[in-house]
């Protein structure tokens, strides 16, 4: 038998700092209950050069940093492929899976699939990649790619020749000559290159 225990959720989290449990255990039942404040993004996608598009929704807990999303990593065998698998594009993605099987691929790695989303905040069109980064717990299989902002997306844009958009400013990020992000930056700042958010 199962027990749904999503509606009573926030009441089970915000009851645990009264329950005189132990820190750690604490820490436990939080990672036990899973629950993690965000919200879906539904982006429409299509292959190349089709005018058959779908939907695919992805959940993010970094909203505002939506026009910083520059590409879509999905599970290698997630159902989206059907909408947006180019057949220019499958045989490299069925190679792609068979050298995943046997561990022939690193975990920071993609392969292109010739589909397209496009981005709902400033409707720029963006690749949509298969990856094992696509696979977590929170992630049902799709992954937004604002590299500018993560370690493990920003190395797989810099391998995949991704562009690499910076949407959270602070001086303390290094660039180069060039303007680039030599490194993600991880931390706090204001919001930059967002449109109307931009601070």
């Amino acid at each position: 038998w199962q027990v749904d225990i999503s509606s009573y959720g926030d009441r089970l989290l915000g009851d645990l700092e009264q329950s005189g449990l132990p820190r750690g255990e604490c820490s436990a039942e939080r990672a036990l209950l899973g629950r993690v404040r965000g919200c879906e993004v539904t982006f429409p996608v299509s292959r190349l050069f089709s005018e058959e598009y779908a939907e695919l929704t992805a959940f993010t807990t970094t909203v505002e940093r939506i026009f910083g999303v520059t590409f879509i990593l999905v599970d290698p065998y997630h159902p989206i492929l059907e909408h947006v698998l180019d057949t220019a594009y499958e045989d490299d993605v069925l190679r792609y899976r068979e050298r995943l099987k046997k561990g022939g691929e690193p975990r920071i790695s993609a392969a292109r699939t010739g589909g397209f989303a496009l981005n709902p905040a400033n409707l720029r069109r963006i690749p949509i990649l298969v990856s094992p980064l696509a696979r977590g717990p929170y992630t049902d299989g799709v992954v937004l790619g604002v590299p500018a902002h993560d370690a493990d997306l920003f190395e797989l844009a810099r391998r995949q020749k991704l562009p690499i958009r910076e949407v959270v400013h602070n001086d303390r990020a290094k660039f180069d000559s060039l303007s680039r992000l030599e490194e993600p930056w991880l931390g706090d700042g204001v919001l930059t290159n967002s449109g109307p958010f931009t601070s």
